[in-house]
Parts: structure tokens; sequence; C-alpha cells
């Protein structure tokens, strides 16, 4: 439980700074608001005194999945700040996908906070055991997605909101998305699978049927041998 959150240099959140809201250290009067901190640096403090409650989902086994993939606890912090996730926070929006969820990546690009509804993580909560095993156990190179948290944030009279945090699959690529040539979303299946090319840049999701077509222009995707046998092993 989190029972005091202190927000500075709230004016770069646009948030309101409101009386009720502001701490009462060290402020001076700006018309009808208070500006708080040293009057030198002139900055600005929200206090938001209700209660925020942040539940996480098997912390610990959560922990463990990011260890193996080399991910220390002080790294997820640090890509997590919310004073260097600012622009990335303010730029989020709705993912491209029909789940309508709300997204975005970390400053850094390392990971991909996303959030899910209750039949979302129901499921996961229901699957999760199976998840573990198979990337610890069964199939530790596979190329499932990597979950690395559930939370849930419990604020008063607000809906809870559940979260998710992934391994953001695009990080690896010399740690730039200049290097991608393309980004296919598949979901093995050609209705409706088709993203138009008008104005498209080389990280533009494409899909089913845009596989097929650069089939035919010889513009596919190449592997050596010894790629196409590890890759078909992984898959099956």
């Amino acid at each position: 439980m989190i029972p005091r959150i202190e927000i500075h240099h709230a004016e770069k959140f646009e948030l309101d700074l409101s009386d009720e809201e502001l701490s009462d250290e060290d402020d001076t009067r700006e018309g009808s608001k208070r500006v708080l901190g040293s009057k030198k640096e002139k900055a600005k403090t929200v206090v938001i005194n209700e209660p925020v409650v942040i539940k996480e989902y098997a912390g610990g086994i959560f922990r463990y999945l990011r260890e193996i993939d080399g991910i220390k606890q002080e790294s997820v912090i640090k890509s997590l700040n919310p004073e260097v996730n600012l622009k990335a926070i303010q730029n989020a929006g709705e993912s491209q996908g029909k789940s309508g969820s709300f997204f975005f990546f970390s400053y850094d690009n390392k990971f991909i906070i996303k959030t899910m509804n209750t039949g979302e993580l129901e499921t996961f909560k229901a699957m999760f055991e199976d998840y573990f095993l198979y990337l610890t156990e069964t199939n530790k190179n596979s190329m499932l997605a990597r979950i690395y948290g559930i939370f849930t944030v419990y604020l008063e009279d607000l809906v809870p909101i559940h979260l998710i945090l992934m391994k953001n699959t695009l990080q690896w690529v010399s740690g730039s998305r200049d290097h991608v040539d393309c980004l296919f979303d598949l979901k093995g299946s050609m209705h409706g699978r088709l993203t138009k090319l008008k104005g498209a840049k080389p990280t533009t999701v494409l899909k089913d049927q845009n596989i097929q077509i650069k089939r035919a222009q010889k513009l596919f995707l190449k592997f050596t041998k010894e790629d196409r046998r590890r890759i078909q092993k992984i898959m099956k």
C-alpha cells in the first residue's frame, strides 16, 4: 500500500494544482494557486493522500523469470521511472489490435506496459503455472512473448486497473528500430490480414497477406539452413 504520493514538478504532468492537492511545505501564493518547494526552483508538488494499493501477482516467480533473462530489479525500476517516461506516457494510446488496450513503451524501449481486462487476467492466472514451466523447463528457447509482471492498481472510487509488464521484442535489435526491415504480426489466417502499404514505414506492422505478397516479389525472409532447422525445432 502507498498511503501518500508526492508528484514533484507536477506542471510537467499537466495536473490541476488546486490548494487541496498541494503540500503546505514552503509555499507561496501565485494567484489562486500555491507554488511549492524551494522558491528558488519554483517547484510545484501535488500530494495524493488517498491510499493506492498495488497488488503484484506471483512477484517472486516473475522476478525469477526476469533474472534468467538477465534483467535485474534495478534495471526495471530505472526503465519505469515516471520522470523519464513522461513523454511516453503522454503519447500512450490504444493498441492497434482489436483489444483496445492502453499501452506504452518504456523510454529505453526495453518494456511494454499494457492494460488487461478482468477476463484476460483470469485466463492468464489459470495458465500461469504451465507458462512458467514451459519457459523454464520444457522449452527454454521458446519464442513466446516474455511476461515479466502482472499487477492490479486499486484507487478509491475507481475501477481496479490490471497491468501487464512485457519484454519489448524489438529492443534486442541493436537497441534501435532503425535496424528493422519488416515487422509482422502473424495470426495464421488470411481473412482480413492485410496492411495497406501506402505511406508504410519499416516499423509498420504487416500481416499474413503481406507475407504472401513479399514471397511473390521474392522479398521474403531468407534464412540459412541452420537457422531454419533451429526455428522449426523451437516452434515444434
